[in-house]
């Protein structure tokens, strides 16, 4: 039976960290693992359900990969990957423990093994690249190009290209049929995941990626002391390298001719090496006025957002939900101010953002995460009303304030084609093109209501909205979200007619645009609506909640 595996974040060091991990109830052998670049702890989902079964299993988001913070600076050597690890494990309360790593992560392991040997009792590294001066200066230059997204969204489709053909060619540049690797290239729903990682890490993919491939792996292999074991599995382009491994006593080189037998080994030799048992308790980060990422809810229906501001007893606690296919991490600017004085909880229900993706009923899986925070009002974002409804009818919760931000509802004139064109489907598409299509969607959004009536009558006011970082934030959030988002909708549309008989002192501020403006639901008398412009939302938000 697979073990359960969890998320959470910790701090380590002054750095946020997020992490997964699993194990079993009572004490057992610690074991940290490490990812590839420029992927995120869970590719590492599969080795944590079976390792967990006999090790509690900790497996952190590198620096600047996947929720986790990045180090200071771009220019990273690999001493400062091996560092963080160190720091990670101190946050965890753990003087020693056995490590696993593949490709990058196998590099990152390596160092903390050279030079944390009194913390690591021994590792298994899966896959290390050994190559020459030349070819490490070649990579430097050309393996990692700067990645910043473009408002005409050619970065999607670069973004696309690079990660395919780094399962067609090593390196992913080097087109030669001489640098083809006798693999299958990836489905596109493996092939999004990878890209969504990318996404994930952004510019700073580069830094840490940039720091292994720099390694002079025969000069850290060379001042190795503790037991290692550097193996790698069929298929894999860095097989080859194996024969290139000149080591010391200590480390043992072997290949393995399956997968599974790979596993197996590796899990015999971080048995036979591991440190004694223990049960560590890792503290959660401390609350403080600015906002910080969150994990709340049960194992698969975790919750993802942002937390923080005043702690005392006249605060006001405010939840807040983000907008279909959105994300509350869009809002930071919007919610940031309102920490001085009042507590917040921006959550994303689980399927959006980077919350669980399966979590089940998503107002079970959201009443779970709220848990005991007992809001006194709840700020719902765009289309998100529905589901507030839904959460506030199924709980006890005190509050008695609705606000409605951003709030935009159709009209029956309008409404079938928002029922059907407002979340675009962007089921991975073998060329790329659904990742052009979630960035149109947002970056048409930011031109016309709705996005997808590109006319001068449909026109809204774009200034302060056309900035590419906003707007790739939020075309990730749509690309992880718009399955659910699309489930949701039909509700969603259903909010006005249910306003009326809420009970709820419900306040809607409304785009300035949207006033007079054909296609548009009026919202019901009880329902306070104010016009705000884009500018003035956090000004106005407070006022509101304050109210």
């Amino acid at each position: 039976m697979a073990t359960i595996v969890n998320r959470s974040f910790i701090v380590a060091n002054g750095r946020s960290v997020h992490y997964r991990h699993a194990g079993p109830a009572g004490d057992a052998p610690p074991l940290i693992l490490c990812h590839q670049s420029p992927k995120t702890s869970e590719e590492l989902v599969p080795l944590l359900q079976d390792w967990g079964r006999y090790f509690h299993c900790y497996a952190p988001d590198s620096p600047g990969y996947g929720l986790s913070d990045p180090l200071p600076g771009k220019a990273l050597a690999l001493a400062d990957l091996a560092d963080s690890v160190a720091d990670f494990m101190d946050a965890l309360g753990l003087e020693t423990a056995v490590i696993y790593g593949i490709h990058t992560g196998a590099k990152i392991a390596l160092g903390t093994a050279e030079r944390h040997p009194d913390r690591v009792a021994g590792v298994v590294a899966n896959g290390v690249l050994v190559n020459t001066p030349a070819d490490r200066q070649d990579l430097a230059d050309r393996y990692l190009p700067p990645f910043k997204p473009s408002i005409d969204g050619a970065h999607m489709a670069m973004a696309w290209h690079r990660m395919r053909d780094q399962r067609v060619f090593f390196p992913w540049y080097d087109r030669r049929d001489a640098a083809r690797m006798p693999i299958d290239v990836s489905a596109p729903d493996d092939l999004q995941a990878s890209v969504m990682d990318l996404f994930a890490a952004g510019d700073t993919y580069g830094a840490g990626y940039g720091a292994a491939l720099s390694l002079n792996t025969r000069a850290l292999l060379a001042r190795l002391t503790v037991p290692a074991l550097i193996t790698c599995g069929p298929g894999d382009v860095l097989l080859e390298h194996l024969k290139n491994i000149s080591a010391p006593d200590c480390v043992t080189v072997r290949g393995a001719d399956s997968d599974a037998a790979l596993k197996t080994m590796a899990a015999d030799f971080l048995k036979t090496h591991a440190p004694g048992a223990t049960s560590p308790q890792a503290q959660p980060p401390a609350h403080g006025r600015r906002l910080r990422p969150t994990l709340r809810g049960e194992a698969g229906a975790r919750c993802h957002g942002l937390t923080g501001g005043r702690r005392a007893p006249d605060a006001r606690r405010i939840l807040v939900l983000p907008d279909l296919g959105g994300s509350v991490c869009t809002l930071r600017d919007v919610l940031e101010p309102l920490a001085s004085d009042m507590q917040i909880l921006g959550l994303d229900p689980t399927g959006f953002g980077w919350s669980d993706a399966d979590g089940g009923d998503p107002v079970a899986a959201l009443d779970a995460a709220v848990g005991d925070f007992a809001p006194d009002a709840v700020v719902a974002h765009g289309l998100s009303a529905a589901l507030a409804l839904d959460w506030l009818a199924a709980t006890d919760a005190p509050a008695k304030k609705l606000v409605l931000l951003d709030a935009v509802f159709p009209d029956d004139s309008l409404r079938p084609d928002i029922a059907t064109g407002l979340i675009p489907d962007l089921t991975p598409q073998a060329a790329g093109g659904h990742l052009l299509a979630a960035w149109q969607a947002v970056r048409e959004s930011a031109l016309f209501y709705p996005w997808f009536r590109p006319v001068h009558a449909a026109a809204i006011p774009s200034d302060g909205k056309l900035v590419t970082g906003p707007l790739q934030q939020a075309a990730v959030a749509l690309l992880r979200g718009w399955r659910t988002a699309q489930s949701l909708l039909p509700a969603a549309l259903d909010a006005p007619s249910r306003l009326a008989g809420s009970g709820l002192d419900t306040v809607a501020l409304v785009p300035d645009w949207s006033q007079g403006r054909g296609g548009l639901a009026a919202l019901p008398a009880p329902v306070s609506c104010h016009p705000v412009a884009h500018a003035d939302r956090p000004g106005a938000l407070r006022t509101a909640l304050l109210a």
